[in-house]
């Protein structure tokens, strides 16, 4: 009688194989996955995001008479003050409480000011009708005699930067008076 060999395994030369073909399957995704890429994209999008919540906040206040903007240029990288994400009017977003505004106030709902993803941890190269400019990431809130803007840089998105319809294409500008931070939005 002869005996029949029925083994069904795999042999280690075969399982070695696939683990060599799966290791450079995933060496390959891997190297064209760019981490710095995808971390700027959320970034981006939470600026947007914080910039369009704020505009917006603003607008709803301003039209129920709660608040008027204190003109002048603040950013959120502002260390000297202790109070940058209050939002009663003394954090990066300036203003002052009218006599119609409950008591006491808090601005649009929020529990304190967003700050950048990169707040003042990052300098940032920007260009200006002067040349290049290294400052800190941040938001810039500007207040001017028509109207306000806020804006802030953004990693990847030079288009978004360039068609907001603002006058600067290395920020990204929201507001109802585009051009309130000059032609140097990040220096101070």
């Amino acid at each position: 009688m002869s005996k029949i060999n029925n083994n069904k395994g795999f042999t280690l030369i075969e399982l070695l194989i696939v683990m060599v073909i799966l290791g450079i399957l995933v060496a390959i995704v891997f190297t064209n996955i760019d981490v710095g890429r995808l971390t700027g994209r959320g970034n981006d999008t939470k600026r947007v995001s914080d910039l369009r919540s704020i505009q917006d906040g603003i607008l709803r206040e301003q039209a129920q008479g709660f608040i008027t903007l204190t003109p002048g240029k603040y950013n959120s990288a502002d260390t000297a003050n202790p109070n940058n994400q209050a939002v009663d009017g003394t954090g990066w977003v300036k203003f002052v409480p009218t006599a119609v505004a409950p008591v006491p106030y808090k601005f649009s709902n929020l529990a304190v000011l967003p700050l950048d993803p990169k707040n003042g941890t990052a300098s940032v190269t920007y260009t200006t009708s002067e040349g290049l400019k290294t400052a800190t990431a941040r938001y810039v809130f500007c207040v001017s005699a028509t109207g306000f803007e806020i804006n802030s840089m953004l990693d990847n998105d030079a288009p978004k930067m360039q068609n907001d319809g603002g006058d600067d294409v290395t920020a990204y500008e929201v507001g109802t008076d585009l051009s309130a931070c000059g032609t140097d939005k990040f220096g101070q």
